[in-house]
């Protein structure tokens, strides 16, 4: 049987057709050119560079303080800019941890999605993951502080793409379940003025509840050199300050494979994935929310 070569061999009626039935989401979407990303990095790199406004991010987007280990390391950086932080493992080279507050009120709808995928530009190519790890190893770049959350404008989107913020994920889990979960927290920062969220990467490949050695990680392959680790499971706690100054919280830990539900069985799979912080906390080795005095947890869907 005979197949299409190209596109240029189908019927121009087709390609017209084509064209009027991409979605307004698709039409928009577009790699960034070099300067909207010499752009973007020269913003990160000033802000790092600025004590004042790193204390002041850090405040904005932990309240309750940054998570603290309570295991050995000798990996792991703290990377903060405007929009979100980011705790990244130089050896993994992946974020363990990114904490954002998200406003629902700042998101700006024409502010279109541009893929602006590059490496950190305040790590060198051996420190920061590089494009090159991700190709050919059937892995997707997984945002952990995603796009739509940074929808603050063209600068905030463009710089959720730096790699420090994304570890390896199937595609069927990235653009499935993990997807869903990001969905539902942008709702329910649509009825709480200041939410936060903390996302981040677990490897526990022996199953004792208890973060690996980042020696035992699975890296991608083939053309990544093994030098990026693929995580087991990701969280994502999703909190902000109740009416009596308590913190009020609900926390996912989803196993990484490729179960994919759909329709109803998507809230129905989330709830069955909703653990507690002091499990997260054994997993990942860190007290993830050192400052405060009283955390109420959910265990049902919001």
């Amino acid at each position: 049987m005979q197949k299409w070569s190209s596109r240029r061999a189908l019927p121009a009626f087709v390609l017209a057709l084509s064209v009027l039935f991409v979605s307004p989401a698709e039409a928009q979407r577009r790699n960034c050119t070099p300067v909207e990303m010499r752009a973007g990095d020269a913003a990160i790199v000033a802000l790092s560079a600025n004590p004042t406004a790193v204390a002041a991010a850090l405040a904005a987007h932990l309240p309750w303080g940054a998570p603290v280990s309570t295991v050995p390391t000798t990996n792991e950086m703290q990377l903060v800019q405007a929009d979100y932080v980011i705790n990244y493992d130089a050896d993994l080279r992946v974020p363990i941890w990114t904490a954002e507050r998200v406003v629902a009120a700042r998101f700006d709808p024409s502010v279109a999605r541009t893929d602006c995928f590059r490496h950190d530009p305040r790590l060198n190519r051996t420190t920061s993951s590089v494009l090159q790890d991700y190709r050919g190893s059937g892995h997707d770049r997984g945002h952990l502080a995603p796009f739509a959350n940074q929808r603050y404008s063209v600068i905030a989107g463009n710089n959720s793409f730096i790699l420090t913020n994304m570890a390896p994920q199937l595609n069927a889990f990235n653009s499935g379940i993990w997807g869903r979960l990001e969905d539902k927290a942008r709702d329910w920062a649509a009825r709480h003025p200041n939410l936060y969220v903390l996302s981040g990467s677990v490897f526990d490949r022996d199953g004792d509840g208890r973060r690996d050695p980042d020696s035992a990680a699975r890296r991608i392959t083939p053309n990544g050199g093994r030098r990026v680790g693929i995580p087991t499971h990701f969280f994502k706690i999703v909190a902000y300050q109740g009416p009596g100054g308590q913190v009020e919280s609900i926390a996912f830990l989803l196993p990484h494979n490729a179960t994919r539900p759909r329709g109803p069985a998507i809230a129905a799979y989330l709830t069955a994935h909703i653990t507690d912080i002091a499990t997260i906390e054994r997993l990942t080795g860190l007290d993830l929310f050192p400052g405060a005095a009283r955390i109420n947890e959910s265990r049902a869907l919001w």
